[in-house]
């Protein structure tokens, strides 16, 4: 079982990584409030978490390997 995450919105991050409300949750950067929001409806919702969680390990375990993961990399810093 995968560990649900609640992520801060860093947009160059999330297009390679997160899919906000399929593997994780957003929340805006240093929004306190939203990451209680956000922490409160994993802890209300059981499914939600283990939905989440699901989700992110098989996104990791099937598409992400070291060379897609040095290759993306690359790319992001180039950008910079």
């Amino acid at each position: 079982m995968g560990v649900p995450s609640i992520v801060s919105d860093i947009q160059r991050l999330n297009k390679f990584l997160l899919n906000d409300g399929i593997n994780c949750l957003v929340t805006k950067l240093n929004d306190s409030c939203e990451i209680t929001k956000q922490l409160q409806k994993l802890i209300n919702y059981e499914d939600l978490r283990k939905r989440l969680g699901d989700t992110a390990q098989k996104n990791i375990v099937s598409n992400f390997n070291a060379k897609t993961y040095v290759a993306e990399i690359k790319r992001l810093a180039r950008e910079f």
